[in-house]
């Protein structure tokens, strides 16, 4: 008997696991349109959306956060259905386009006009789908989108932080900001990347003391304003090499390596952020 009760239980969860929601089509197309930095604004893409509002058989609105799980199913005004990955989507020149296989990426496309309806439902998700490394890929897309963004510079004079001098510009997007850390004698560059005005990624660059071709990098990933994965390497503009390697061979201050520079970055984005508020 108890069996059958945890069988039972299991497959509720199940089901509502993958409970299937409507999204009007016309809804579904101005969701994708309204994505921040959509390239030339004639490709949208579903991949590059955070969230997804959906709606259940009642019309109740729900959001639905993006992820490779989403399956997608849309059915013509002929009656035709066709399935696709929705992290694959995308629309081109009035016509949906995605993947309907992953390994041998056979592709669907249905002209947007014969649409009648789109369902979406949340499979189950695999080990990679809820990593960090694919956080971490999700953030380095969005990142590539707003590289060239430089913004005004401004600069300022008279920064909070003790022994931290700090010259900035800012945009919607991202912070570029140079600290000279005055009782070490150490310049670091500091970007901050945001999206949808949430911090997202933290690259930090020190360079060489004896060669300022090369640079020692760390690159923070953010979720709800908390460093959740790094990535540190000593690079040249044509390689990267090992830290264990290259680091002190290269003279990089040691008062300043990741796990410090990790809080103190966060301080900086915070002032900042109070500066242009």
């Amino acid at each position: 008997m108890k069996a059958k009760v945890i069988l039972f239980t299991l497959l509720i969860i199940v089901l509502n696991s993958c409970k299937t929601y409507i999204v009007p089509p016309e809804n579904f197309k101005n969701q994708l349109s309204k994505v921040e930095n959509q390239q030339q604004k004639t490709i949208y893409k579903a991949y590059d959306l955070d969230n997804l509002v959906v709606y259940d058989s009642k019309g109740n609105a729900t959001i639905l956060p993006n992820s490779p799980a989403i399956e997608m199913r849309v059915t013509q005004k002929n009656g035709k259905k066709n399935a696709f990955f929705f992290d694959t989507v995308f629309i081109e020149n009035d016509t949906l386009k995605g993947e309907k296989s992953r390994i041998l990426g056979l592709m669907n496309h249905v002209p947007f006009d014969q649409i009648a309806k789109i369902e979406v439902k949340e499979g189950l998700k695999t080990h990679y789908q809820r990593s960090d490394k694919f956080k971490v890929l999700k953030i380095d897309e969005k990142v590539e989108r707003i590289k060239e963004d430089l913004g005004e510079f401004t600069e300022i004079l008279n920064f909070p932080i003790d022994s931290i001098a700090i010259s900035s510009s800012h945009s919607q997007n991202k912070h570029y900001a140079v600290a000279n850390f005055k009782q070490s004698k150490t310049e670091v560059a500091f970007i901050f990347y945001k999206n949808n005005n949430n911090l997202i990624r933290i690259l930090t660059r020190e360079k060489s003391p004896i060669n300022e071709e090369v640079s020692y990098i760390n690159s923070f990933y953010v979720e709800n304003n908390t460093i959740f994965y790094e990535k540190n390497f000593v690079t040249t503009n044509e390689t990267k090499g090992s830290i264990k390697k290259d680091y002190a061979f290269y003279q990089f201050n040691k008062a300043l390596e990741a796990r410090v520079l990790k809080g103190v970055s966060l301080e900086i984005y915070k002032e900042l952020e109070k500066m242009i508020n």
